[in-house]
């Protein structure tokens, strides 16, 4: 089949409109909405008339935070056709979170959508500017719905932009090199301060690319976007791997299963992607052996490790014949290895696949770097295209992770088979993977010990059947202190987004500690998993 790659993004929508507009790009299902490539063409050009018309120049970053709108894709596309830099934003961030992002990444421009998660977002962003608490900032664009004073509307953005020239931004296209920054993801650190993550051009399209093309699409293929746009999973896996293709992509504003299943049947989707939590959903819906979803015939399931048992229910109860197990990270854009469609089940639900084409992986011992032989553990090591450029504007965290020869730590404990799979057996690093929500213990330590009552907190990961790990937490309470989990689950909500706040919690009066002082964490994890599930205040 036709592929585009080797190119930037601006440049890539540019070839997909002139070569290929009359072919099905984008479909809303649920809003009646049909976009060809010509269509997206230009809308993402319009928008990026709009961009230069308010003043944003090359380099310059701008954040999309919102659901997955229409206009979502075609502003991914217009931020790169014009040389500025995509800055993405998870929906469920609070305000002093979304202060820091926005900060941190010297953001010139934000665009939002009406939306609430812990807070309505035009008011968060409205408090924030008239706080002067991002002096940068200079301008919020609202993608739907009624803008706050000093906002703009999409609409009003557009119309900027018809006193621009065309030819200004295919210029700014063709003099941006695919070497350049196109995009910053935000994962949070060890320390708790979430760290910018840049990706290039030549980053983001060839590591989807290759992916896809690992994937074996067909001509026929119809790709479902479940997942959120601000993940390195929608972004890029599943836009930039359907566009580098010429797959149209069929999508929903949010996950909502019924919806997904609903769309494959009437859409004829033929891939489909996901994080485990979203097939065990799609699974539990009770109409989902009715529906009649023949057309599926491959996908991908990432995010977090995937049980055997989820695997062969995507397998045999949605069809999914051709399910992969992948594993990336995204500070290798995202993709690292993928398992073969066309292998045996058994083959793919042993292991995370092979290497993506033009990636190369060391096993090392975690503390020495000695190399480990095939079949015994230590952490993995990713050399290729896909590897960020680095963290933004901190050198130090980006030294710590990639080294001079190139090579990027990911903090996860692996092993390779005789037949070149990875297997993951672990991390090093204490993350959480909720769902496929990246939680750091530290971010929520530290949040938990600014409680006037909270003496002390240890965070960590429980087994859970639907999300594969939980947050809990051990607290150490101030004398005389009796605030309960309840509680302080309200006031976490304050500070943190909804999946970085534990579920379970243990009240001790200290910790088990190593001899050095350091706390036993599998300690706490087995007395947790040992209590059961304590009411915690949230769902």
């Amino acid at each position: 089949m036709d592929a585009i790659h080797g190119v930037t993004q601006g440049t890539l929508i540019e070839r997909l409109g002139a070569d290929h507009g009359d072919r099905p790009a984008l479909v809303y299902p649920q809003r009646g909405l049909r976009w060809t490539y010509a269509d997206l063409d230009a809308r993402s050009l319009a928008l990026a008339r709009g961009l230069i018309a308010v003043g944003i120049e090359p380099g310059d970053h701008v954040c999309v935070w919102a659901d997955n709108r229409p206009d979502w894709i075609p502003f991914q596309f217009a931020i790169a056709r014009i040389g500025a830099v995509l800055v993405t934003a998870n929906t469920a961030l609070t305000a002093p979170e979304i202060e820091y992002l926005l900060g941190q990444s010297k953001t010139r421009m934000v665009v939002c959508a009406p939306g609430r998660e812990a807070e309505e977002y035009l008011d968060v962003l409205a408090a924030l500017i008239a706080g002067g608490a991002c002096p940068r900032l200079a301008r919020v664009t609202v993608m739907e719905g009624t803008p706050r004073d000093g906002m703009i509307s999409v609409d009003e953005l557009v119309a900027a932009g018809e006193s621009v020239p065309a030819s200004v931004v295919y210029e700014r296209c063709a003099n941006t090199p695919v070497s350049a920054p196109a995009n910053i993801q935000y994962t949070s650190g060890t320390t708790g301060f979430p760290k910018g993550v840049v990706l290039s051009h030549e980053n983001l399209v060839e590591n989807a690319y290759v992916g896809a093309m690992t994937a074996e699409l067909v001509d026929r293929d119809v790709m479902m976007l479940m997942v959120p746009l601000f993940h390195c999973f929608g972004c890029s896996v599943v836009v930039l791997g359907a566009t580098t293709h010429l797959t149209p992509i069929v999508a929903l504003q949010r996950f909502d299963p019924g919806g997904v299943l609903e769309a494959v049947e009437s859409e004829a989707v033929t891939l489909i992607h996901g994080v485990p939590a979203m097939f065990r959903a799609l699974l539990a819906q009770p109409d989902v052996r009715t529906r009649d979803l023949s057309s599926l015939r491959s996908g991908i399931v990432a995010g977090s490790m995937c049980p055997e048992p989820l695997m062969r229910r995507i397998h045999d109860d949605l069809g999914v014949e051709g399910i992969c197990a992948a594993y990336g990270l995204t500070e290798a854009s995202p993709g690292v290895t993928i398992s073969n469609s066309a292998a045996p089940l058994e083959q793919r639900i042993g292991s995370v696949g092979i290497p993506y084409s033009g990636v190369r992986l060391r096993i090392v011992d975690p503390v020495s770097d000695v190399e480990r032989p095939v079949g015994e553990t230590g952490e993995v090591l990713v050399n290729g295209p896909g590897v960020m450029l680095g963290y933004f504007d901190d050198p130090e965290a980006t030294s710590a992770v990639i080294t001079a020869e190139g090579w990027l730590r990911t903090g996860d404990l692996g092993f390779i088979d005789e037949e070149g799979a990875l297997h993951i057996a672990g991390r090093i690093k204490e993350l959480v993977i909720r769902g496929g929500e990246n939680v750091f213990p530290g971010e929520v330590e530290d949040a938990l010990r600014t409680h006037a009552d909270v003496a002390d907190a240890a965070v960590f990961g429980v087994a859970h059947e639907r999300l594969g790990e939980e947050v809990a937490a051990a607290v150490v309470l101030c004398p005389g202190a009796s605030v309960d989990a309840p509680a302080l689950t309200e006031w976490l909500a304050t500070c943190l987004a909804s999946y970085k706040r534990p579920r379970q919690w243990l009240f001790v009066d200290g910790f088990p500690l190593t001899a050095s002082g350091k706390v036993q964490k599998f300690k706490l994890r087995q007395m947790a998993e040992a209590q059961g599930p304590r009411p915690s205040g949230e769902g």
